[in-house]
């Protein structure tokens, strides 16, 4: 989970899929599965991350 978190800061970021790969160890199906969510989905990936950026 924490990784998924990660890629998806990364991908907020806009972030290349080489540099998460790179720096996360995450797959490229991983990384595009956590894209979907963050377009398509309902929003889980950014609350949590704001949630967690207000700490």
């Amino acid at each position: 989970l924490s990784q998924r978190l990660q890629v998806a800061k990364m991908l907020r970021a806009g972030d290349s899929y080489e540099k998460i790969v790179e720096e996360t160890g995450a797959s490229t199906a991983t990384i595009s599965r956590v894209k979907r969510c963050l377009v398509y989905g309902a929003d889980g990936y950014t609350l949590a991350l704001d949630r967690l950026g207000a700490k």
